[in-house]
């Protein structure tokens, strides 16, 4: 039998194993700074993060494929937002078979790199005169040019509201206008990933490397352990991470992405 428990009762399950990206994103979930849900059944548990629309699948025998499939097909597909795409991720049990279910689906795997700041001592930057370095707030929310974070904070966060109260943010902005911003994704009370991006017209100009060392100095005041995950084929944001000397964590997280 299926069924949706509690986030809560997620921390008991012992299907899944210690995992420093899933740990992010649980405890950010248990803080109710994230969105998900979580479900039980004989053979698996699967909990499904929302921000980034991942199902994380852990299993302690082989899988029953009929009751997975009856999971799949009448509660995730129906949940997925206008995305239409979802990653899925295997916890421990990589060996599970699962090309009948993704049959009817266009898939294809997918991998990430993650990261973790160890207080290595960050560079003191200068920011060009013509920029500012800015607090993410409400105020600066109304601008224009702040749709795309707005998009971006109603994925990763329950409400813009709750992330006015309890997260973090920084941009850069020239003339009235946010060029580069970072905000924080999967907050807890010690931990946080870090989402960054710079308008395209911006780029190659370091405003990256400038927002990312303020953001990683005001986790580390809030004392807050700072990580990043980027795509195995995201070389820029590969190179970023390691300018600023986040420790790459062992292996890549490993994804399949499926088109519904």
């Amino acid at each position: 039998m299926i069924e949706q428990r509690p986030l809560a009762e997620l921390a008991n399950d012992r299907r899944f194993p210690p995992d420093p990206q899933f740990g992010l994103v649980y405890a950010a979930l248990a803080a109710g700074n994230s969105q998900g849900s979580y479900w039980h059944a004989a053979t698996w548990s699967s909990c499904w993060d929302q921000a980034n629309n991942v199902l994380y699948l852990a299993g302690d025998r082989a899988l029953d494929h009929a009751e997975f499939n009856q999971h799949w097909l009448q509660t995730v597909v129906p949940a997925m937002p206008a995305r239409h795409v979802i990653k899925l991720r295997l916890l421990r049990n990589s060996q599970l078979e699962l090309s009948d279910l993704l049959s009817p689906y266009q898939a294809q795997p997918s991998s990430s790199y993650f990261f973790r700041d160890y207080q290595q001592t960050l560079a003191n930057n200068q920011l060009a005169s013509q920029f500012a370095l800015r607090q993410l707030d409400a105020e600066l929310l109304q601008l224009p040019s702040a749709q795309p974070i707005i998009q971006e904070i109603s994925w990763m966060w329950p409400s813009l509201e709750r992330f006015l109260s309890n997260g973090l943010g920084l941009a850069i902005c020239g003339k009235q206008t946010i060029v580069a911003w970072c905000t924080a994704e999967y907050l807890s009370a010690d931990r946080c990933g870090l989402g960054i991006e710079t308008v395209e017209a911006y780029q190659k100009q370091g405003l990256g490397f400038h927002l990312a060392t303020a953001m990683l100095a005001a986790c580390r005041q809030r004392g807050l352990q700072a990580h990043w995950e980027c795509s195995s084929k995201n070389l820029a944001s590969y190179r970023l991470a390691q300018k600023l000397g986040l420790q790459q964590q062992p292996g890549l997280i490993s994804y399949g992405l499926v088109w519904l």
